[in-house]
């Protein structure tokens, strides 16, 4: 027999180490092999090293394929939308809506993109016993969130109805509701319905209903609704049932109070102040009117010529808004009503709890302009700048408004030359370019404004942003226009024109402008001799259309006829703009003529401070040419 192999070393030092745990060569796996509570300390620390790298990362995506912008979740995250979605639904079983609204407020903020997550919080809302002012910004950004996420379908539609109803937001139900009408719950276009009366559209009241009539009437709510509308807009067979029906219900102890808001509307129609007033005296009594109610007795004694004793009424009462559309609706009646100094105090003590609201701030910086509180306006400003929501929807708007008190304080002031008041606000509104106006309608309103301050030039910016909104629009391409003359660059002015008289061919100022950049950039000379002359057609007094009439003709060589139309002029009664036009059209007629003198008599009567570039670079080289020097 062989002799056996000897064993290798290194296997005996192995095996030496397992009997033996002093002769492991690293101490961390000795001290684990000697003392085995070690051991599982470090296993436990390396499961949880793992598992932090495997659920604290944010690194699912949690939003539709495509969506903008992607909310990135991680395991956590969704472990903790898990146990605060039950908190919730806990907090909803016990009566706590407050607790539950700021649980599912939690959990949406783990997930911004948890479908059920953001219907809790909708749902929660809703849910509120009383309907409370400060949560309805909550539950309608929610629910606009909700649409971008996961669509307008029947769900979601849903809550929206309810939450229109629970706000009275009919403005918002209708717009939203009405595109999608064909998909709607039962319920949700049972708020459609009544939304489309409470806001006076009854031609709509009437069509909806005529889609699912045995449905409604069987509803004993929507059978008041239409009984009022059969007996004022209906059809006339159907009038005096309509008015016995509703006479039933007015009477009728478990239907009066319903049937005393929906005849507010009948009695306004009617312009019928005293039926009104009968009907609101009787909500008041139960404690069941609104400031609309209010609201609508006021319009209806304005219409019916007793606007003292509607300013007197508006003074009495003191109901709060339930909703930002009611509060900028009462604040304007009450301007209407001269009730200034009311329906700015109205706005102030309402802005906190409707700053949600972008259309709050406008309002209420409308009625700080027109009552020249520019202080107060710069102040606003900066509250919009500092509101969670509004800076980042609008901050470049607060901007606006600090830069715009600005320059109206110091205009209203006086005694700052042009050059200096130019340079007034040109900080903030540097800002305003430089931040966010998510509202089209806001930043056009403001780059409006900005041109009637004189800075055209960051009003033209702002117009620059908006083609895509606006470029179907020839108000838009006439302002841009505008603001490229008032800049000085006649070639986009040009363009600008052209496309607004694609738009709209007969509005006499496009005609005028677009002719007006033809003649300064010396182009196209026939057509400008038939727009100016279309111009001068429809208004034969029009100064303006006449001389740029003139400028054509001569821009077309057509001399004899230009002397004739300029006989009748006489520049020495007219403004200095004007005068200078006409004294460039002698020049340029004793240039084209080849009388020197003629022109040489024109050129010192031209200043040059009222021609464009375009303008001032033909005039110079011509005078160069004539050798009359500058």
């Amino acid at each position: 027999m062989a002799d056996p192999l000897p064993e290798d070393p290194e296997e005996e030092d192995k095996k030496d180490s397992i009997r033996d745990p002093s002769r492991i060569e690293f101490p961390l796996f000795r001290q684990m092999m000697v003392e085995r509570r070690f051991m599982v300390a470090v296993v436990v620390s390396a499961l949880l090293c793992v598992a932090a790298l495997v659920g604290l990362p944010k690194i699912w995506t949690s939003t539709p394929s495509g969506f903008e912008p992607k909310v990135r979740v991680s395991l956590l995250d969704r472990l903790q939308v898990r146990s605060l979605s039950r908190t919730a639904r806990a907090a909803e079983s016990a009566g706590q809506w407050n607790e539950a609204i700021q649980t599912w407020a939690g959990a949406v903020a783990n997930n911004a993109a948890d479908i059920e997550a953001n219907r809790g919080l909708v749902r929660a809302v809703l849910a509120l016993p009383d309907p409370e002012r400060r949560e309805l910004g909550r539950g309608i950004q929610q629910l606009f969130w909700l649409f971008r996420l996961d669509g307008t379908n029947a769900v979601n539609l849903t809550l929206l109805g309810d939450i229109c109803e629970k706000y009275a937001l009919d403005d918002l139900n209708i717009s939203m509701l009405l595109p999608h009408r064909q998909v709607l719950s039962q319920a949700a276009r049972r708020s459609l319905i009544k939304a489309a009366y409470r806001s006076g559209q009854m031609e709509l009241f009437g069509a909806l209903w005529s889609e699912s009539p045995e449905a409604f009437a069987a509803d004993p709510e929507l059978a008041v609704y239409h009984a009022a509308w059969a007996a004022g807009w209906g059809p006339v067979i159907g009038i005096s049932e309509g008015q016995a029906r509703l006479r039933r219900f007015l009477e009728e102890p478990s239907t009066a109070l319903l049937a005393h808001q929906v005849h507010l509307q009948l009695a306004a129609s009617r312009q019928d102040a005293e039926s009104f007033a009968r009907s609101l005296e009787f909500l008041v009594d139960r404690h069941a009117d609104t400031l609309s109610h209010h609201a609508g007795h006021w319009t209806l004694l304005i219409q019916t010529g007793r606007s003292a004793e509607a300013a007197q009424l508006a003074r009495k009462v003191n109901s709060k808004p339930r909703t930002p559309v009611e509060l900028i609706r009462i604040a304007n009646l009450l301007n209407i009503l001269g009730l200034k100094d009311e329906a700015i105090q109205l706005m102030q003590r309402n802005l906190e709890i409707f700053s949600f609201h972008t259309q709050v701030w406008v309002a209420m910086a409308e009625m700080l302009g027109n009552a020249g509180r520019w202080g107060e306006l710069r102040i606003l400003g900066l509250q919009l700048r500092n509101d969670p929501r509004q800076r980042q929807e609008v901050p470049g708007y607060g901007w606006f408004l600090e830069g715009y008190g600005a320059v109206m304080a110091v205009r209203q002031s006086g005694g700052m030359p042009e050059a200096e008041l130019r340079k007034v606000g040109s900080l903030e509104f540097q800002e305003m370019l430089r931040s966010h106006i998510s509202d089209p309608l806001i930043g056009y309103r403001c780059a409006v404004q900005l041109q009637q301050l004189g800075h055209p030039d960051v009003a033209r910016s702002l117009f620059e942003g908006m083609e895509k909104t606006f470029g179907g629009r020839a108000d838009y391409w006439f302002r841009l226009g505008l603001a490229a003359y008032q800049t000085d660059d006649i070639r986009l002015m040009l363009t600008a024109n052209e496309k607004a008289y694609q738009i709209s061919p007969d509005e006499p100022l496009i005609i005028n402008n677009l002719a007006a950049a033809l003649l300064m950039l010396r182009e196209q000379p026939a057509r400008a001799v038939e727009l100016t002359l279309r111009r001068v057609a429809r208004n034969p007094g029009d100064l303006a259309a006449r001389i740029n009439h003139i400028l054509a003709l001569v821009l077309n060589r057509r001399t004899g006829q230009a002397r004739q139309e300029l006989e009748v002029l006489r520049p020495e009664t007219m403004g200095a703009l004007e005068a200078t036009l006409i004294h460039l059209a002698r020049f340029e007629i004793g240039v084209i003529e080849g009388d020197s003198a003629a022109a040489a008599a024109e050129f010192p009567l031209i200043e040059k401070r009222f021609l464009k570039s375009a303008q001032a670079e033909w005039l110079d080289k011509e005078t160069r040419r004539l050798g009359l020097g500058n």
